[in-house]
């Protein structure tokens, strides 16, 4: 899995705001990870066609589309951010992430 967040403010908001306040709110709270991104966000989410959010989404509307596909095709049991890196024009997360396919339940 690989999630990068483009443009470079959205790094620098990412990184200004405290550790937690990334994580603090629900998973499933889409309107507080919007208000996190800059309007011209980037998310390229590589992976499979069968993944049904895999693709680009440009934007906080397209953004709030990939976030909400997500919770419609998973669910998440376990989500653990450890460390937050940057490099360049991108956002890694690494951490534990446990989730089940709503249509096969694995």
């Amino acid at each position: 899995m690989a999630l990068f967040l483009r443009p470079p403010s959205t790094i620098r908001r990412y990184f200004q705001r405290p550790k937690r306040s990334v994580w603090t709110a629900r998973i499933g709270d889409v309107a507080a990870i919007i208000e996190l991104l800059d309007d011209d966000i980037l998310i390229d989410f590589y992976g499979p066609p069968v993944i049904p959010y895999a693709g680009t989404y440009r934007g906080t509307g397209q953004a709030r589309r990939f976030f909400k596909t997500v919770l419609l095709a998973v669910r998440i049991k376990q989500f653990e951010p450890q460390e937050r890196l940057a490099t360049g024009d991108k956002v890694i997360v690494t951490g534990h992430l446990n989730l089940n396919a709503v249509t096969t339940g694995r």
